[in-house]
């Protein structure tokens, strides 16, 4: 693995003013498994003041805590200072931290042992808890004892499972007595927190990591409703690692299971109350608005009848987007083998292919040309008229026919 010259240069700089330097964390680990790290942290005994003084262009980043940003070559690097963290708040943040001139103290605050590894390119690697062996033997093994480690920051439990399915490793026995004696502590974590560190799960190649959370009791603080799909709907994790690694497709595929859930009183109303439902989960976990409106209105408008005509498919295109079509499409390939599945694909890339109308931009009329036969709300109303009558005869979509359709 190749360092990069702005990281050499950094701890060079550091150690030319009688401080130590290293390496530290992920990067570290990533070094280890032939990976391309995505960021190159470092720890140092230099104090953020110190390190004012020694590089030109730097920021605070989080400086009660001894990290600092340096600027090298446009690049950014987060250099942090040794330190040991006392009295934990909230089950999340240190209330107070000290500065230490030992790096071995800096890694024992460390979560997980394959993040408690050092590497400095000539004295090489310092690794008190044995993460190298761990990271061999496809290991996550909280750094000494597990409940303390979960105590101090409850995030720390699903950090322990996202590391699994991200990078494929088991978590070891003691680590997870460690996650179902202290999985209570999560209702103290934020709804933000425990989302972002859900969708790396979602986002991995490995989301059967989900079941065991099942089975570990964690996913109920989560939301409710995810624990009740996986518990009655485990089928679903196949259709959800199929879906692109993207948020909406497999919160889509996760979430369309409400669908079978939430029983109304009709197969139409099961798809509305089933979008509703979905809309609060995805709003109790704090998701942007763009987000749940895309899934909450693909479910809205998820069609298990196949069935269907070029009309309904340019109305579903127009409505949720050619995307979220197509990954209902991709979801129904799960549930279904009928012809009438292929004949729906067909239909749509013709559909897409001949650029036939299906939307207000794509209609050959603008508010500004039937401006002069209608006015106010009748302007809308007469462009909705034009669009379903293009969307009925494609070859209709110009200004003259359409005015002649819808004013003589």
């Amino acid at each position: 693995m190749i360092i990069p010259n702005e990281v050499i240069f950094i701890i060079n700089e550091l150690e030319k003013h009688n401080f130590e330097a290293y390496m530290v964390g992920g990067c570290v680990r990533d070094m280890i498994m032939n990976r391309i790290p995505n960021d190159w942290d470092i720890t140092t005994n230099a104090t953020p003041k110190d390190m004012k003084k020694i590089f030109l262009r730097t920021y605070d980043t989080g400086i009660s805590h001894g990290t600092l940003t340096v600027i090298v070559n446009e690049q950014h690097f987060e250099v942090t200072t040794y330190r040991v963290e006392n009295e934990y708040i909230d089950f999340r943040r240190p209330a107070n931290v000290a500065f230490v001139d030992d790096i071995t103290l800096d890694l024992s605050r460390r979560d997980f042992t394959i993040n408690a590894i050092a590497y400095h390119p000539i004295r090489k690697f310092i690794d008190p808890y044995d993460g190298i062996y761990d990271i061999k033997n496809h290991k996550i093994r909280s750094v000494r004892n597990a409940n303390e480690r979960f105590s101090e920051d409850a995030l720390r439990i699903l950090r322990a499972i996202r590391f699994s399915a991200q990078l494929d490793f088991d978590i070891d026995a003691n680590t997870i007595y460690g996650i179902q004696n202290k999985k209570y502590l999560l209702a103290h974590i934020s709804k933000e927190r425990i989302r972002d560190e859900f969708n790396k799960i979602m986002l991995s190649s490995n989301v059967g990591i989900i079941l065991k959370m099942n089975e570990l009791g964690l996913l109920n603080f989560v939301a409710e409703k995810i624990e009740l799909i996986i518990t009655t709907h485990s089928e679903i994790i196949n259709i959800i690692q199929s879906m692109p690694a993207k948020i909406i497709p497999r919160y889509l595929a996760l979430l369309h299971a409400l669908i079978r859930i939430e029983k109304a009183d009709s197969l139409e109303n099961n798809y509305f109350f089933a979008s509703k439902v979905a809309k609060k989960v995805l709003q109790s976990l704090k998701f942007d608005n763009y987000t749940i409106k895309q899934i909450e209105i693909t479910i809205r408008y998820f069609f298990d009848d196949l069935n269907i005509d070029d009309i309904q498919i340019k109305k579903l295109l127009r409505d949720i987007g050619v995307d979220n079509f197509d990954y209902i499409l991709q979801i129904k390939r799960h549930t279904s083998s009928s012809k009438l599945l292929e004949e729906i694909i067909y239909k749509k890339e013709r559909i897409i292919n001949n650029n036939e109308c299906y939307t207000l931009k794509n209609l050959a009329i603008t508010g500004k040309d039937i401006s002069q036969f209608a006015m106010g709300k009748q302007i809308g109303d007469d462009l909705e008229k034009a669009l379903e009558y293009v969307m009925k005869h494609p070859d209709k979509n110009d200004v003259t026919t359409l005015l002649k359709y819808l004013y003589g």
